[in-house]
């Protein structure tokens, strides 16, 4: 589950590591990891968070974070718009099985769309390559990127069928908000 990774992040510095979500989450994350959440830190230098519940938009630094909810099946999770000066940076809607009216209305004109896209097949969780297509032109970004994709698609195939801004993601990818428009 990838939690334990940020380990090292507090080792260095040994400093509390900053987690943003909904009390649900934070629910979650707790029953999971309570190790991490239990005071005082039973070993020097390991995960320690300080756990910020977030119910609305909230700031870091310059940025304005806006939470989304988005379906995932009988769960929601939760897509984050990204704003700087009035300007939508980046929406990360990701394990989601579509995107809402209101979502696509956050999102709208963002300069950088990142996007659940599983398969072709319907799923009952995620949305499928045609559905983040739709949402993509829905929303009208810079650019899009895919993610979440499984071993039914080809990625040089899915990329070579898609439009200038239209792309698939992929490990070590570098983003930067505004280069596309």
């Amino acid at each position: 589950m990838g939690f334990d990774d940020m380990r090292r992040f507090c080792e260095i510095q040994d400093l509390k590591m900053p987690v943003f979500g909904s009390a649900a989450t934070m629910d979650g994350l707790r029953n999971t990891f309570r190790y991490a959440f239990d005071e005082p830190q039973p070993w020097k230098n390991y995960l320690r968070l300080a756990p910020e519940v977030i119910d609305g938009p909230f700031r870091l630094g310059e940025t304005e974070i806006i939470p989304i909810d988005l379906p995932h099946g009988k769960f929601t999770t939760t897509g984050y718009v990204f704003v700087r000066g009035g300007r939508k940076l980046l929406a990360y809607f990701t394990d989601c099985a579509e995107v809402p009216p209101e979502a696509v209305e956050a999102a709208r004109g963002v300069d950088v769309l990142v996007l659940d896209a599983l398969r072709e097949r319907p799923h009952p969780t995620h949305m499928t390559v045609s559905q983040a297509i739709e949402a993509a032109d829905m929303i009208s970004p810079g650019v899009s990127y895919f993610t979440h994709l499984c071993h039914d698609i080809s990625h040089a195939g899915l990329e070579a069928a898609l439009p200038a801004s239209r792309r698939v993601a992929y490990d070590g990818l570098n983003v930067t908000a505004g280069a596309s428009r």
